[in-house]
């Protein structure tokens, strides 16, 4: 027994000592870097109080000293600069992304955002190709040869960009004009200009159209969706109740840098998977919860297809 006792007390040393080397290993605050759609006002608004206020007190007092996190705002250029100069430690990012990030920085998606959209929660999304309905011209995506074309990005348009290469179409060189918006402005804006008359066509993310039709902005009926794609499933395999023109394609997903402590990646998994829709942080980003990460590899898929994304020999990698 004496023996056995003296073996416990070894193993509770060695555990602590672990412990204290582990703590005394990690960094005391971490960057996630945010590359959202809009304002950097209504992404702080929307989304501090999950990545700081929430974390801060739920996964840094796990660790002793405790740990914290800084929530920032990024372009789709600043981005790049920010994990290469090991700025960030997290990101929470768009699909298309998370899936050059997966093949240039080696990021895993730890997580995957569950939306509420129209108060339906969702875990999938897609794209919207839509014109005026009073333009008897464009009633296709094919209709488009010539027009000009209105966007938020060109990295949010991939999935409007590959509808229009399966129609044998090439986006920048069959299109009369291809627009994107300015930093700072939203989707909103593409829907706007189109029925102004500034574009031909306008692209925009799923249940967007609904959601100005519902809040009296826009009246729906107005707008024609292009190649609309019936049947659509959500993840979990109930419909999907908004029109697309596009294949759906994962939600937003949170991902973590290779050198970040495993133990802090499961504190952050766990912290936030128990948030419920009630939470104050879900209520603040208009969301439900996040999930285990659904996979990410259709991104690939699509930038591969259009020529986005490519393997390099040399390398032996994609790039």
């Amino acid at each position: 027994m004496k023996g056995w006792c003296a073996i416990q007390q070894w193993t509770t040393y060695v555990c602590l000592f672990c412990l204290l080397q582990l703590s005394c290993s990690l960094k005391s605050n971490y960057v996630i870097v945010g590359v959202p759609v809009g304002t950097s006002a209504s992404f702080f608004s929307g989304f501090r109080p999950t990545f700081e206020e929430y974390l801060n007190a739920e996964v840094g007092r796990q660790f002793d000293p405790p740990i914290s996190f800084t929530l920032k705002f990024a372009d789709f250029v600043s981005v790049f600069a920010m994990i290469e100069s090991a700025e960030a430690d997290f990101v929470y990012v768009s699909p298309n992304l998370m899936s050059c990030f997966q093949s240039e920085f080696d990021i895993a998606p730890i997580l995957t955002l569950r939306n509420f959209r129209q108060g339906i929660e969702l875990n999938r999304y897609g794209g919207v190709i839509f014109a005026r309905a009073d333009n008897m011209n464009v009633k296709s995506v094919k209709d488009l040869k010539g027009r000009t074309i209105l966007g938020t990005s060109i990295l949010l348009a991939q999935f409007q960009w590959k509808v229009f290469a399966d129609n044998g179409l090439s986006l920048m060189q069959d299109s009369g004009k291809v627009l994107f918006l300015a930093q700072g402005m939203s989707q909103n804006d593409v829907v706007f200009d189109v029925l102004s008359g500034i574009a031909d066509a306008g692209f925009v993310r799923t249940d967007l159209l609904e959601g100005l039709d519902r809040l009296g902005q826009i009246n729906r009926s107005a707008l024609r969706v292009l190649d609309r794609v019936a049947n659509l499933s959500a993840a979990d395999g109930r419909p999907f109740p908004f029109e697309s023109s596009t294949a759906l394609y994962p939600e937003y997903a949170l991902g973590a840098l290779p050198r970040v402590d495993w133990a802090v990646v499961r504190a952050v998994q766990g912290a936030l998977q128990r948030i419920n829709a009630s939470s104050p942080a879900a209520r603040a980003g208009l969301y439900s919860t996040f999930q285990p990460p659904l996979s990410y590899f259709a991104l690939r898929s699509l930038q591969e297809s259009l020529g986005i994304l490519g393997y390099d020999d040399s390398l032996r990698d994609f790039k």
